[in-house]
């Protein structure tokens, strides 16, 4: 009976801080929301009053920042419509076989137009090319997610990406930057849903529990170590084949 109770107690504290979590999340994404939406709306109405006397700089600037707050808007609807299929287990997986230089450099030719000034983008791949029999599409997402996470935190440096193979049937591939890093209370809760360790940076705090989800329905995990002030490498360690 004492262990069945404290059982019921422990999944009562659990709802409970998850109901929590949720409110704030609710409470947080009308101000993530409205933030793009208002620049979108706002530098719109500027670019369609003609009688504006807009220069091609202003033009230029302008639909920047509303292709900027865009993409910004359509992660935000991604990572709650992703938590919704998680939740209702209807996300979906193709697996087929693929080179994991062909990801990284893709990945890697994309990612350095969001680079910072001062932080360079670098590709650390092994010289023998591994093939992964996986879903491109979700892998991608994962790896994405990480580098735009480091993008947030880091002001100075590089941020790496690359892969190693782990063991004979396994492979780890990383994201590290040089970034503002986490400490250990941050870390222990980075993977939670709705958790942000910085309430100030914009984000749901949907994206790292999606990663880690996607990770475990590829047979593998995440793995995060960081120093405050030196920076934080995540490592997705995944089996080169998954029974489907």
């Amino acid at each position: 009976y004492k262990d069945t109770e404290d059982c019921l107690n422990e999944a009562l504290r659990k709802a409970r801080h998850s109901d929590e979590l949720k409110s704030i999340f609710l409470a947080n994404m009308s101000h993530e929301i409205r933030t793009p939406l208002n620049a979108i709306v706002g530098f719109s109405s500027l670019l369609a009053h003609g009688d504006l006397d807009l220069t091609k700089d202003d033009i230029i600037e302008f639909t920047s920042l509303i292709e900027k707050n865009s993409q910004l808007l359509m992660v935000l609807i991604s990572d709650i419509l992703d938590l919704s299929k998680i939740e209702s287990n209807t996300m979906e997986f193709n697996f087929c076989n693929i080179s994991l230089h062909q990801v990284l450099n893709e990945i890697g030719s994309a990612q350095r137009m969001n680079m910072k000034k001062g932080v360079e983008l670098l590709l650390d791949l092994p010289g023998q090319e591994i093939t992964i029999s996986t879903d491109p599409t979700r892998l991608s997402q994962v790896i994405n997610n990480l580098v735009n996470n480091a993008i947030k935190f880091t002001s100075e440096g590089n941020i790496c990406i690359g892969y190693r193979p782990a063991t004979s049937n396994r492979v780890k591939i990383f994201v590290e930057d040089t970034g503002t890093g986490m400490a250990k209370e941050v870390i222990e809760h980075i993977f939670d849903r709705f958790y942000k360790g910085d309430a100030f940076k914009q984000g749901t705090g949907l994206g790292l529990a999606i990663c880690r989800t996607i990770a475990e329905r590829f047979k593998g995990k995440i793995e995060v170590a960081s120093t405050p002030g030196k920076g934080t490498r995540f490592t997705i360690i995944l089996p080169l084949k998954v029974e489907e």
